[in-house]
């Protein structure tokens, strides 16, 4: 897995949601070359918790992590470029084929992806 200079990778399994909810629930993955972040999304704000860092950095580690959260997903992930950084810090607006919501970054940079209302 080639993480970007400037940029990172975003991990997302797909899990299954309550339908009563205004939205999908998910807990993701933010690594970029140095830090590693878990983001929770419940609601309209993400919930982000900074992680160890493991060096080095296998994809499976990164979907071990995750799978302590649900043990039953299939896991997605996606390439962010230094330029998708660059226009969610400009406040553009950013969808990617495939994916049920936008991608939006934290004041502090996590990029994650907020699903769309049902």
């Amino acid at each position: 897995m080639e993480i970007p200079t400037s940029g990172g990778v975003l991990f997302m399994p797909k899990l299954p949601t309550n339908s009563a909810k205004k939205r999908p629930s998910t807990v993701q993955m933010w690594l970029t070359k140095d830090k590693l972040w878990l983001i929770k999304t419940t609601h309209k704000l993400p919930e982000v918790k900074e992680l160890a860092y493991p060096n080095p950095v296998p994809r499976a580690e990164a979907e071990n992590i995750l799978m302590g959260y649900s043990s039953n997903f299939r896991m997605s992930s996606t390439t962010i470029s230094e330029q998708t950084i660059g226009m969610l810090n400009r406040g553009m607006s950013t969808v990617r084929p495939g994916m049920n919501g936008k991608l939006q970054i934290t004041e502090g940079g996590v990029v994650f992806l907020q699903p769309n209302e049902y």
